[in-house]
């Protein structure tokens, strides 16, 4: 069986090869179409969102520097600078701070506010600002161009803003407010559910504000390993505002992708070994059924080739009989049947019309009428659905003769064939002989059930039964186990053999 079994031919294997590879390209192809408008939509995300927030925080910064602004233009506060001595420089401030009060400063941007005047004595009326860090403040303010500052008091970083207040001597004084890096971070919250966005606002020192964890050291791996980066400076505020997508969904639609690919390779080559296992199956399955048509050829051959040699051995020897009688004429008839019959039973077409099959046998039964004469009547009836059936070509003419030679072997009678056809063609043919006894009867019909598990075929040219049971052999071959011969009779009265068979239209 291993050297039948089903194997895919050159061309087929390359087909496969090459679909393989289709599909692992088309895959590949469908991955980078995935990733480009993933990538697409990732900075499509970001340049949205980058510049809604960095305009927020704009917005924040401009609202501090126009409070800012606005209390630096208050006569109270130009009053607290304008004083050159500590008393009176304090004195001013707690008006100040009465000041504030009154306009609710509570609700402003500013969370701490100094005033520094020119000798650089300071107030604090807002907030909690350590000594060292107001020294730190007015050395840089005193020392560079920028009105901002980010510096780190009490643990927080603080964005902010400083307004030159010009005195009566033409020396400067100072108000400096600040703005907590949560004020900014606020901001932020509105995008806490963007997991895969990072926003960051820094300087070169420090992050003042991001809405993760991120120190200023892991910047530039942070830079190397986002997807889509945007970077903007804040005015001069000497800020940077960093929006960003890192590449962790990138990473997992690859690793996706890839999980798939071999997940999908892995089907494609199952599904092409369970093809080839099935194609295998069917291949020796179809190789058993060639093997068991040309069997059945083969063996429906032989019956017919048995059936015809039986017959001509028959009509021959009734030949030779008549003319040892010196009955030529009649010996010619036959001879001349016989040839027809011949013809006939030899013609290329397995089946034959269902009348022009009892026309022959009418030509067959006027053979052994000459034969035996006086010994039978023949009668054949045949319903005009009957007309549009075809059946094996020679089937019933064994049938005829066992009826004449056995049926009506010691007594004279009739012979009467009646076919009629519906859903199956019902053929019987019914002698008026001497019957079967109930013993024999039994033994023929087991015979005749049990002969289509016989699959060697009978050679023997005469013998009771035989031919009938070459016939049910054959019946089985061409239409299975659900037709063929059943014999019922009754001793010294009459026997009925019936053929079923299937209908079948003529072609």
């Amino acid at each position: 069986m291993s050297k039948n079994m089903f194997r895919f031919g050159q061309g087929t294997r390359v087909i496969l090869i090459f679909s393989l590879l289709e599909m692992i390209t088309l895959w590949f192809v469908f991955y980078l179409i995935t990733i480009s408008v993933f990538k697409a939509g990732v900075e499509k995300q970001v340049k949205v969102t980058s510049k809604v927030m960095i305009s927020d925080v704009e917005d924040r910064i401009r609202f501090l520097c126009d409070e800012t602004v606005s209390f630096s233009k208050n006569k109270e506060i130009n009053n607290a600078v304008n004083c050159s001595d500590s008393n009176s420089f304090n004195y001013a401030c707690d008006n100040v701070d009465k000041f504030m009060n009154t306009i609710l400063f509570n609700k402003s941007a500013i969370e701490n506010a100094v005033i520094y005047n020119s000798k650089g004595l300071s107030y604090i009326f807002k907030g909690d600002i350590p000594d060292t860090v107001l020294d730190s403040i007015y050395e840089r303010i005193t020392t560079t161009d920028s009105k901002y500052i980010i510096t780190e008091m009490n643990d927080t970083l603080y964005l902010g803003v400083c307004e030159v207040i010009e005195t009566i001597d033409g020396s400067d004084g100072y108000l400096v407010t600040f703005m907590n890096r949560t004020n900014i971070e606020r901001i932020f919250d509105n995008y806490k559910d963007m997991s895969n966005l990072g926003v960051i606002m820094m300087n070169e020192d420090n992050v003042f504000a991001s809405n993760r964890n991120v120190d200023i050291k892991h910047l530039d791996r942070l830079k190397s390993h986002a997807q889509f980066r945007i970077e903007k400076e804040i005015g001069d505020t000497g800020c940077t505002f960093l929006v960003y997508s890192d590449s962790v969904l990138a990473q997992g639609i690859r690793v996706y992708f890839a999980v798939s690919l071999v997940i999908t390779v892995l089907l494609f080559v199952m599904i092409v070994l369970s093809f080839a296992r099935r194609a295998s199956k069917d291949y020796v399955r179809m190789q058993i059924k060639d093997m068991q048509i040309k069997k059945e050829e083969n063996y429906l051959s032989l019956l017919k080739k048995q059936i015809n040699a039986h017959f001509t051995v028959n009509t021959l020897s009734a030949v030779r009989t008549l003319i040892r009688k010196g009955e030529l004429e009649e010996a010619g008839d036959i001879s001349d049947g016989l040839s027809f019959l011949l013809r006939y039973a030899n013609s290329g077409e397995e089946n034959i019309d269902l009348i022009e099959e009892l026309f022959t046998l009418e030509r067959y039964a006027g053979i052994m009428q000459i034969r035996y004469p006086g010994k039978f009547k023949f009668f054949v009836e045949a319903g005009e659905e009957c007309e549009n059936v075809s059946i094996p070509r020679m089937l019933l003419q064994p049938i005829l003769e066992n009826a004449i030679i056995h049926g009506l072997a010691s007594t004279c009678g009739t012979i009467r064939i009646i076919a009629s056809s519906g859903k199956d063609t019902v053929i019987k043919i019914i002698d008026s002989g001497c019957g079967i006894d109930e013993e024999s009867l039994k033994k023929l019909n087991l015979e005749l059930a049990n002969a289509t598990k016989d699959e060697e075929i009978d050679d023997g040219l005469e013998g009771h039964g035989k031919a009938l049971i070459n016939i049910q052999k054959r019946i089985y071959m061409l239409f299975g186990g659900s037709y063929g011969i059943s014999i019922d009779s009754v001793v010294g009265e009459w026997t009925t053999v019936t053929v079923t068979l299937p209908s079948i239209p003529i072609e």
